[in-house]
């Protein structure tokens, strides 16, 4: 039985950004006691300077993005999905990918202008052939860095 995905913005309430920030830590194994909740990222969400996506399977948060308009383009600044998903087979975060591209609009209305080109970093192989995989070409290798037009 296939699972059904939900997609939705995240509203930058602290309770939302105390659950972003549990998912984000426990994605990477991280003890989630070390918890900044006055972290970078959820600054970020604070400020305004990210719009949130999440991906929930029955009322689940299971995945997240953050995504931002640096170097005017829609840019990834952090994708991730919760630990006991991530070889689910439900390929959850390259799904939310996908779903973040389809609807730049929505991104583009956030941030006020329009947006040809989604970056973003990776930091592994197995991530680099991930968004291979949906279209993202490597701009450059030392910084881990790549781009796709949407």
């Amino acid at each position: 039985m296939e699972r059904i995905i939900d997609y939705e913005i995240i509203e930058p309430t602290e309770e939302n950004i105390i659950d972003l920030e549990v998912l984000r830590f426990n994605a990477h194994g991280v003890n989630v006691s070390t918890i900044d909740f006055h972290s970078f990222h959820s600054n970020a969400i604070r400020d305004g300077r990210y719009l949130v996506f999440g991906s929930y399977i029955a009322g689940e948060l299971v995945a997240a993005c953050y995504v931002s308009d640096l170097h005017n383009s829609l840019f990834i600044e952090h994708l991730f999905v919760k630990e006991s998903y991530q070889e689910s087979g439900l390929r959850l975060g390259r799904k939310l990918l996908s779903y973040i591209n389809l609807n730049k609009r929505v991104v583009e209305e956030y941030f006020g202008h329009e947006l040809n080109t989604s970056r973003l970093e990776y930091n592994s192989t197995k991530s680099k052939t991930l968004y291979e995989k949906i279209g993202y070409r490597e701009t450059n290798s030392l910084l881990g860095t790549m781009k796709k037009a949407i």
